[in-house]
């Protein structure tokens, strides 16, 4: 039997156990020393269990398109973003899993709700070029945040952007970080996107943000984002990042 990759588990699991509220199905996809980052979530598999039954209570979802946009993955860790309708708003979702042995065992996430006035935050190029040099654009991403944001260098900006660059989520645009502080925890690459995992000190308050880059020639020519305050009190001690 050939071997499920990393991305095909994380899209099962958000069809089966999320989707179709199948929590009989968590001790198949989740360790059981699974460790839970989100602000939101309870510690351990028991916490899936638990969000999975409160999803039982609201009435089913009436879309008929997948609220998956974006699927990434590298290694160990696999990136997915998705476009979900929750409690009468529209949410743009990140969710970063690690696993380990074909299961998932640790999940970090930032929840952004989309505005009418920034309602193109999920729009944009979705395929892989699996051909694209992913080495290459991970390193040029890596650059790109330290060379223009821990060393304040907003002159190279137009080193690294495309004149054409595309940016999705214009309330906070990607040029517009040069004014605060970023750490960068990880970045993630695939053919031609990479994923940027930090922490983003503004107004001395502490967020954790994920951008989704896409490069071609050499340059950024489109990014994505979501941003959320890294809560004093969560409901377990594992912290965002």
């Amino acid at each position: 039997m050939e071997q499920k990759s990393n991305k095909t588990i994380v899209a099962e699991f958000y069809k089966k156990i999320v989707g179709q509220r199948d929590s009989s199905l968590i001790n198949t996809y989740v360790r059981e020393d699974y460790i839970q980052h989100s602000a939101a979530g309870k510690a351990g598999r028991q916490g899936l269990f638990e969000m999975v039954e409160f999803l039982k209570t609201l009435p089913p979802s009436t879309e008929t398109q997948s609220p998956v946009k974006r699927l990434i993955g590298e290694g160990e860790l696999v990136v997915i973003q998705l476009d979900i309708a929750f409690m009468g708003k529209r949410m743009v979702v990140l969710d970063l899993f690690r696993l380990a042995d074909g299961m998932l065992a640790e999940h970090w996430d930032a929840v952004q709700e989309i505005t009418a006035d920034n309602d193109n935050m999920t729009g944009g190029a979705r395929i892989i070029d699996a051909k694209a040099d992913t080495a290459a654009n991970k390193a040029l991403v890596a650059a790109f945040y330290l060379k223009v944001f821990a060393n304040a260098g907003a002159d190279l900006m137009p080193v690294y952007l495309d004149e054409k660059y595309l940016e999705h989520n214009v309330a906070e645009p990607l040029t517009g970080y040069i004014e605060n502080i970023i750490k960068v925890r990880r970045v993630i690459a695939e053919g031609d996107f990479a994923v940027v995992q930090s922490e983003y000190v503004k107004q001395s308050q502490s967020f954790v943000l994920y951008d989704i880059l896409r490069i071609a020639d050499g340059k950024i020519v489109e990014h994505w984002s979501v941003n959320q305050l890294i809560p004093a009190v969560m409901q377990h001690n594992n912290g965002m990042l």
